[in-house]
């Protein structure tokens, strides 16, 4: 009877045993339900600026110490209707969006989809001005570029080297013997490994110019407004450089002004003027130009505005640094963008060839990153665009109370503008709604873990239930 009494009470701790193993099985498969689902590798992933500081709009190097990486949402990869009516009729939904983001009283957005080489949104949503006649803003509204305009001017420096005028490769003492102290290629002042010292930095520093801070249109003007020989000639007596030429990544303003120099060095012409002979009439892009010395804006242009104190607004637009341009200086609307946009396609892809601007080996450099000098590291960073390892390429900007930005994904035929004139716009989190309207987040659901006893476990069982018999 002891013996019997002995089996049974091992039988039964192992049964219990067991159960309590297959109740923490369902404890967990329940706690793996509650689980949030991790996000999937975000469609786009590297889109960022810094954000105090308003004449530096820069997407910098993902493995700069400052780059802030924006939490996406994530962009499934979907099948896609062929039918463009299915994207129209998501407007809707993007008027719903933008309403929510803008005022229609108050300064807004522009904002434009491209998918299949067809404008399927293009929109304003807001102000163009909060003073006179209050004019909305429309497709036809024209805002500063920003940063964006570095595209441009990398697309200058390419048009020149097609005509065999000039290569990356050459060196800018070629253009400016008086910086004869940096062996830098044209090639560095695109891809930001130029090393350069910051020019407005160095104005302040030298006691050329007081404050930078955007301001009011309408309050007192500094004496003092450079232009880009006057940012040569600052350099021309610094000896100091962040790093040599090729040896590191660092996003920089200075270089694309450069840029611009030798476009016009090299044109004999103005960048505005050589911009309109090479790209812009040929394009139809009758609303587009560069804010030199020779222009006024028009009542077309946007104004821009910042909070100051609580409910009202406050124009920002002028900055003593506004007629430098080169990196950033363009002012243009959705219409414009638009026929830019479509020219950036290979000639494959052109509906018309008297768009095509370069060859599409030409294409391929912009599109592409560059390399350091070690001949592995890449930049990140093409001529003139952001080059993102999710098959995007993209620009954002910042300057005065302007928020610009570009993502293209070409291969998709499918790129998103948005063009504010408000400071506090996020113009990066603009576009990512949209594309979540277009691209849908999907929902994942994790396999469930499931329980199976192994052989090792059959042996203990098998062990448990010989001892109870021996006893």
């Amino acid at each position: 009877m002891h013996r019997y009494y002995s089996q049974l009470i091992f039988i039964v701790t192992f049964w219990i045993a067991t159960s309590l193993g297959c109740v923490a099985s369902q404890a967990e498969d329940v706690v793996q339900d509650a689980l949030p689902v991790p996000a999937k590798q975000p469609h786009f992933n590297k889109a960022s600026f810094l954000p105090n500081e308003l004449d530096r709009d820069v997407p910098l190097h993902p493995d700069s110490e400052k780059r802030q990486l924006l939490a996406l949402n994530p962009r499934a990869k979907v099948e896609e209707a062929s039918d463009l009516n299915v994207w129209r009729a998501k407007s809707n939904q993007v008027d719903e969006l933008l309403q929510r983001w803008f005022s229609e009283t108050g300064p807004g957005a522009a904002v434009m989809v491209i998918k299949d080489h067809e404008a399927v949104y293009q929109k304003g949503h807001g102000l163009a001005s909060l003073t006179g006649e209050r004019p909305p803003i429309t497709p036809k509204t024209q805002f500063q570029l920003a940063s964006m305009t570095k595209q441009f001017t990398a697309m200058g420096i390419a048009i020149l080297c097609e005509e065999g005028q000039l290569s990356l490769d050459d060196s800018i003492v070629k253009f400016f013997p008086e910086l004869s102290t940096r062996e830098v290629k044209v090639r560095n002042l695109l891809q930001h490994t130029a090393g350069f010292q910051e020019y407005d930095d160095l104005f302040v520093q030298l006691g050329i110019l007081g404050s930078l801070d955007s301001r009011s249109s309408s309050g007192p003007r500094s004496p003092f407004e450079p232009q880009i020989a006057d940012v040569v000639s600052v350099l021309k007596s610094q000896k100091l450089a962040y790093f040599p030429p090729g040896n590191e990544y660092h996003y920089s303003n200075t270089g694309y002004i450069l840029a611009a120099a030798v476009i016009e060095g090299v044109s004999k012409k103005p960048l505005g003027t050589f911009l309109e002979d090479k790209i812009f009439s040929k394009l139809g892009m009758t609303n587009t130009f560069v804010n030199d010395a020779a222009h006024t804006l028009t009542s077309n242009v946007a104004h821009s505005y910042s909070f100051d104190g609580v409910g009202t607004k406050t124009d920002m637009d002028y900055t003593p640094l506004n007629k430098i341009y080169g990196h950033v200086g363009i002012y243009t609307n959705l219409e414009d963008l638009f026929k830019w946009e479509q020219a950036l396609y290979k000639s494959e892809q052109q509906k018309n060839p008297k768009h095509i601007l370069v060859s599409d080996a030409m294409l391929d450099q912009i599109f592409s990153s560059g390399t350091l000098n070690d001949g592995r590291t890449t930049t990140g960073f093409g001529l003139g665009w952001v080059i993102d390892s999710n098959g995007s390429v993209w620009h954002n900007g910042e300057w005065a109370g302007y928020r610009s930005i570009i993502v293209r994904y070409p291969n998709e035929s499918y790129t998103v503008v948005v063009l504010s004139n408000l400071a506090t716009t996020d113009s990066s989190a603009v576009f990512r709604s949209i594309d979540k309207i277009y691209y849908p987040p999907q929902d994942v659901k994790l396999p469930r873990p499931t329980r199976q006893r192994n052989s090792d476990e059959r042996l203990r069982v098998r062990s448990v239930i010989s001892a109870a018999n021996n006893r």
